[in-house]
């Protein structure tokens, strides 16, 4: 515990000091090799490249080319790549701009059709020296190629291949009023320079595109994926590097492959664009992987899965508000043996999972067991304690309509949404601007919420535009998000399906949901006039009446147990109090608490101070304004100090979200003072083209 107060210690020191230089010029420390290194080694952790056997080579090649394609079960459209719902998951800036490929500075997330200052779809590996294998389907819509930039940016790329050179012209992001923002690269003699922090996102990117939609026979694989040979020719690196040869094409991708190493934000991506597509990018995951192929290096691939002794889930015990969702580390032994698990809860009704992201559905203990997929016998468990939702008891209503969508497509797709700062998603024909237009042909009809609504949803008001057929609807709740599926919703909490019609119709809604998804349930199309969301409180409807006795505090501080039947219900510590007469409503018992005493001599009571800490850390502002996110971090901190030291033992899993808080926050404080320093360095060369 010493080291964890030590570090929280040090985390202190580092936020005040850097918030305190929020507004001046200062640059961001670059990552050491090893800090390089150690990204790299935890970027990916999960199983997908368990059946690579390969070391080195054409071998290795054609093994990443067939996993690459193959899991390749959603090919994304040049649309889909200007779509809200995607590149704000696979690009976010801060507060919710996007991130700027090549400039790496926030840019408006809003959709303006590239006028400048606003941004475009940067095909990394130009179109145009594709030798027609993509133009806005194939490798022309791959989320992994297709980069958000700004649209002057995107016109002095233009064409021009990759290579390196010393001089040339500066590049700038630029907003619409011509104000320089960020360097963005170089060009000279028909060539494009990126920055040096994005020279290796470049070179895996191509060197992905290469592997992915080169025919099998060029890369040595054995198939081309999918059954979409449509979108698989012939490619070489020179194609789309400077270089003349394509040996000095591929010592350049190595060179920038090394030189920038993987960071974050590629992590990040790769992970959101594979639960969109199916495949990852393989360059990002094993850097390694471009050395061995292309290179003098090899890799080592996973020890025979019989080698497999024992698996450990990290963190062995975690507390996820309800509503909220957690993600559970596999660690194998040996290191190197197969990580690949099948999933399975105790009680579904309390914590459900799903690749190892465990979703809170209802107060209560559940055990999540990690069993071996090559070796049954192996197996790992961990504890979820799921508290009250940390969605808090605001009221109020918003109201949906064709004008909430931000500048949908002009075809049936999927389209995103924005009211009362809840964003969600509709399969809706985006060139209807007069109502909402959703058909029963087509293979998914629903509208749905992405975001959480800010209270328990309490009512759904719908109404169908006027001089419009009746028509039937469905409701489902959820305390877990809804996104993108192929299909429609089901199996959720279950509202019933009424006739909506002019007049509108209401679904009262119980419980503490905080999402929706309305489902169309007639036959042809139907047209939407208004959806309007009522919500408030917790969704408790009354001050609760607590039936447990406090037996004992556990490591997270809020597990109450019956002494008679051992159920266990989870609440936080000050929701008990010496005086209360409790039942317990499995099996009848009756007992009167009269002071029990918790670690350290702590009664129910003295719980207050803990669950104030539990509260402020769960209430840290983790986007927007850097004073908005400083003021809730600090708030924590206070209740931190606030603790005794039994109660700060007790606080351990907070304290740890609590640091990563600061650590994200500090990062991003980094990131601002470098835009500024790159500002004024610009400034005073008087917003020269050269810098």
């Amino acid at each position: 515990m010493q080291k964890v107060f030590n570090k929280f210690s040090a985390f202190l020191l580092s936020v005040v000091m850097l918030f305190g230089l929020v507004s001046v010029s200062v640059p961001a420390a670059e990552p050491s090799v090893a800090e390089a290194a150690e990204v790299m080694e935890t970027a990916y952790t999960g199983s997908y490249y368990d059946g690579i056997t390969a070391t080195e080579g054409n071998e290795l090649l054609g093994q990443v080319h067939d996993l690459i394609t193959t899991t390749h079960t959603k090919y994304t459209s040049y649309d889909d790549c200007k779509n809200p719902t995607y590149v704000k998951k696979t690009d976010p800036g801060t507060g919710g701009a996007l991130m700027e490929f090549y400039a790496r500075a926030n840019l408006s997330s809003s959709w303006q059709g590239g006028a400048s200052g606003t941004w475009n779809r940067e095909h990394v590996w130009c179109q145009s020296h594709s030798n027609g294998l993509w133009g806005t389907s194939g490798g022309g819509g791959d989320l992994h190629h297709i980069r958000p930039t700004e649209s002057r940016v995107n016109s002095s790329r233009s064409n021009n291949k990759y290579g390196e050179f010393s001089g040339g012209n500066t590049v700038w992001y630029k907003d619409a009023s011509n104000t320089q923002i960020a360097i963005a690269g170089y060009t000279s003699g028909g060539k494009f320079m990126p920055k040096d922090e994005v020279k290796g996102d470049v070179a895996r990117i191509v060197m992905y595109v290469y592997t992915h939609y080169n025919t099998f026979r060029n890369v040595y694989g054995s198939t081309n994926g999918s059954g979409r040979s449509s979108c698989f020719g012939n490619l070489k690196f020179t194609d789309i590097m400077a270089p003349t040869s394509e040996s000095a094409a591929i010592t350049l991708l190595l060179k920038w492959n090394e030189s920038d190493p993987v960071d974050q934000s590629e992590i990040t991506r790769n992970e959101e664009v594979y639960k969109i597509q199916g495949n990852r990018n393989p360059f990002i995951d094993h850097p390694e992987y471009a050395e061995a192929i292309w290179g003098d290096g090899t890799v080592t691939p996973p020890t025979p899965s019989d080698e497999l002794t024992a698996l450990t889930l990290t963190p062995a015990t975690v507390s996820v508000p309800v509503g909220q969702s957690r993600a559970l580390t596999v660690t194998a032994t040996p290191s190197n043996a197969s990580r690949a698990v099948t999933w399975e809860t105790s009680d579904a009704t309390v914590a459900t999972v799903a690749d190892g992201v465990v979703t809170a559905r209802n107060e209560g203990t559940a055990t999540i067991t990690a069993t071996s997929a090559v070796k049954p016998s192996v197996k790992a468990t961990a504890t979820v304690h799921v508290t009250k939702s940390s969605v808090g008891g605001e009221e109020g209503s918003f109201t949906i309509t064709r004008s909430t969508f931000a500048s949908p497509s002009a075809s049936y797709d999927f389209q995103s949404w924005s009211a009362g700062g809840v964003e969600g998603i509709a399969y809706i024909y985006g060139g209807n601007k007069d109502a909402m237009q959703f058909n029963s042909s087509k293979t998914e009809h629903y509208l749905a919420t992405t975001t959480p609504v800010p209270g328990a949803i309490k009512s759904v008001t719908v109404k169908i535009q006027e001089g419009k057929d009746d028509k039937e609807w469905a409701l489902y709740t959820s305390s877990s998000p809804y996104d993108e599926m192929s299909g429609n919703p089901s199996g959720e909490h279950e509202c019933g399906t009424q006739t909506v019609t002019e007049e509108g119709v209401t679904w009262t809604v119980e419980g503490s949901d905080c999402y929706f998804a309305l489902v169309y349930a007639d036959s042809s199309a139907t047209y939407l006039d208004s959806i309007v969301v009522e919500y408030g409180g917790d969704g408790s409807g009354s001050e609760h009446v607590h039936h447990y006795e406090y037996q004992s505090l556990d490591d997270t501080y809020h597990v109450y147990t019956c002494t008679e039947c051992g159920d266990v219900q989870t609440r936080e510590p000050h929701e008990y109090s010496d005086e209360n007469d409790t039942t317990c409503d499995k099996c009848g018992y009756e007992r009167t608490i009269g002071g029990g005493e918790g670690p350290g001599g702590d009664t129910p009571d003295d719980g207050k101070n803990l669950a104030a800490f539990h509260s402020a850390v769960a209430s840290i502002v983790t986007e927007g304004s850097l004073p908005a996110r400083f003021a809730s971090i600090n708030k924590a901190l206070e209740a931190y100090q606030a603790l005794s030291e039994s109660e700060k033992s007790l606080a351990e899993e907070d304290l740890e979200v609590l640091l990563a808080e600061i650590a994200l926050y500090n990062e991003t404080v980094r990131d601002y003072n470098a835009d500024a320093e790159q500002a004024d360095r610009a400034a005073l060369h008087g917003g020269s083209e050269d810098g």
